[in-house]
């Protein structure tokens, strides 16, 4: 009979502390964090980590569910079986983490009239091209470290050197300057060169042999090819076996 009773009064109690359990939310229950979490019965199998956030991707996951605390919008887990963490932080997090060893040399090694550095800096840095022809320029929001230009430098171009805004301009009225010298170079006889001789050769020291005697500065202009030279200084091109045969008839 004792144990009857006994058998009663547990199945009574347990009945009563199920019944008192329903009425208390699950959150509660299962100390899941008010703020950043919510308590569900179907939950995800793989709920969305901080990886997850930064590379961005199809992820395939079992189509079965578990009841437990998951993190709340905007948040995610840091990692799989970590804190829940509001997402912005995902991105910051994930650039790489330099101690202050490594950082000091990396600032020592930037030109202190150029550059500045920077632990979040662009990974689209402004360059001469994009001074010359300004417009949308799309570029990832992921941040990364090191040296960047200062203003008013830019770089001369991707990967290039820090030279001021306004040298952009200059640099790019010289190409166009070469650009219209060398269309007028003859394409048959002529070749442009940015470094040509003073004292090209003539018909005349061809003839002579007499040696160039020449200063070491150079020029830019139209130059003869080979087989061509100066009918006379500040003359045509012709070939030189033209300046022999001229040379007779005289």
């Amino acid at each position: 009979m004792m144990n009857k009773l006994v058998l009663i009064a547990t199945f009574i109690f347990i009945v009563n502390v199920v019944y008192i359990e329903s009425f208390i939310p699950g959150a509660i229950r299962h100390n899941c964090d008010p703020v950043k979490q919510e308590y569900q019965q179907c939950g995800t199998m793989c709920p969305d980590t901080c990886q997850d956030v930064v590379s961005s991707g199809i992820k395939a996951c079992v189509l079965s569910c578990r009841s437990g605390c998951f993190c709340k919008e905007p948040y995610v887990l840091d990692k799989k079986d970590g804190q829940c963490v509001n997402k912005s932080t995902c991105l910051v997090e994930s650039q790489p983490t330099l101690d202050i060893n490594i950082l000091g040399p990396i600032r020592q090694d930037c030109d202190p009239m150029k550059q500045e550095f920077l632990e979040c800096g662009t990974r689209c840095p402004d360059t001469c091209e994009d001074i010359l022809s300004p417009g949308f320029k799309a570029c990832p929001l992921i941040c990364e470290s090191g040296c960047f230009c200062k203003e008013p430098y830019v770089l001369d171009k991707k990967g290039g050197q820090c030279v001021n805004r306004s040298t952009c301009l200059v640099e790019s009225q010289q190409t166009l300057d070469i650009i219209s010298i060398s269309t007028q170079c003859d394409p048959v006889k002529q070749v442009y060169r940015q470094c040509a001789s003073t004292c090209p050769m003539t018909c005349e020291r061809l003839r002579k042999n007499i040696p160039a005697i020449c200063p070491l500065n150079c020029m830019s202009g139209c130059d003869c090819k080979e087989p061509y030279v100066l009918e006379y200084e500040g003359g045509q091109c012709v070939n030189r076996s033209t300046c022999f045969v001229e040379s007779q008839q005289k």
